[in-house]
Parts: C-alpha cells; sequence; structure tokens
C-alpha cells in the first residue's frame, strides 16, 4: 500500500571490535513524515497569524503572566517607537503610559472591584484575570515622548485547561475620535 514519499530520520552507531575498531555498522531509521508535514502545517498558521498581526491597523501587545512584553506588532512598533527587540523580555506594558492615570485607574478599580488594586501591572490585567474585558481610555506615550489617546482592551489569554498564560492587549488609536468630541 504505497504512499508516497516518506521522510526518515536515520541514525547510524558503529558497532566495535574488542580493539576499538568498527567492526559493523547499525542503522536505525524512524518514519518522521507524519511530523515534518504537522510542522509545515504548524508554521503555515504561525506565518499567517504573523501576518494577521502585522496587518492590523491596531497596536497589539502580548505579556506573559509577570507582564513582561513577549510579543509586539508592526503597528504597534510603528505608532509607539519602539523595536521589537527594544522591548520584547525586557519591560511591561507600563512603558508606554503615563503613570497618573496608571495610579487614577488603580484607584477606580479598587472601588469598582472591592479589592486593592496597587498601581502597577495589575492595573491592566485584574479585570481580564477575573475573566472579564478590561477597555479603558489611555494615553499612550511614545519613544520621542508625544502621546496618543487609545481605547485599549486587555483579555486574559489561557492555556486548554483555563489557566492564565499571559495576556494580550490590543488598542486602537482614538485620536480622530477625541478631536471630533473636542469640536462638538
Amino acid at each position: 500500500n504505497y504512499q508516497g514519499p516518506r521522510i526518515l530520520h536515520t541514525r547510524k552507531i558503529p558497532i566495535l571490535d574488542e580493539f576499538g575498531n568498527p567492526k559493523y555498522l547499525l542503522g536505525i531509521s524512524e518514519d518522521i513524515t507524519e511530523r515534518k508535514q504537522a510542522e509545515a502545517q504548524l508554521l503555515k498558521i504561525t506565518q499567517l497569524q504573523q501576518a494577521i498581526l502585522d496587518g492590523a491597523n491596531y497596536t497589539i501587545v502580548s505579556t506573559d503572566t509577570n507582564g513582561i512584553i513577549k510579543t509586539i506588532n508592526a503597528a504597534a512598533q510603528r505608532c509607539l517607537g519602539y523595536s521589537s527587540a527594544e522591548v520584547v523580555d525586557k519591560f511591561t506594558p507600563a512603558i508606554f503610559h503615563d503613570l497618573e492615570e496608571v495610579k487614577q485607574r488603580a484607584t477606580e478599580l479598587t472601588a469598582e472591584l472591592g479589592k486593592s488594586i496597587s498601581p502597577g501591572f495589575e492595573v491592566f490585567v485584574a479585570k481580564a484575570r477575573l475573566g472579564m474585558v478590561d477597555e479603558h481610555e489611555w494615553s499612550y506615550i511614545c519613544k520621542d515622548g508625544s502621546r496618543f489617546p487609545v481605547q485599549l482592551s486587555v483579555s486574559a489569554l489561557r492555556d486548554e485547561e483555563g489557566t492564565i498564560t499571559g495576556f494580550l492587549g490590543i488598542a486602537n488609536d482614538i485620536t480622530a475620535r477625541k478631536q471630533a468630541e473636542n469640536e462638538l
């Protein structure tokens, strides 16, 4: 029952004689065709996801559970002026935020949730930890010091068992909306 070409992983092990010289060569082959096909499919999915993230006109940042930035999409890099290499595995999203706004939001969330929320990364993820999506207006501060208003939505990333593995922040630049509101 021919299934087409197969991909094999072969290991060769020399069998030595009593003097340490190679006498035989033992070959062991493992059919890894299905694994290679799965890897190729995963690569296609990963490339598609990256294209979607990079093509989105939103700033998208993901973090681990401690708040350390793990990914930042192309739009976020353009808008904020930071390269991926400058922030990934080095900073929390607090680098983009106004400390006074963070303190004010901590006070608001403490009252809303009925528990103390300290002015740090927890301000952004307290509601997401509870299974809620947190949507709030913030000022993003760019690398050059300039600012722009955003509507930021933060949600928890979960594994198959429902355990939080990180957080995802998607922000929309609302400069035009704010200007229209001010004109009214």
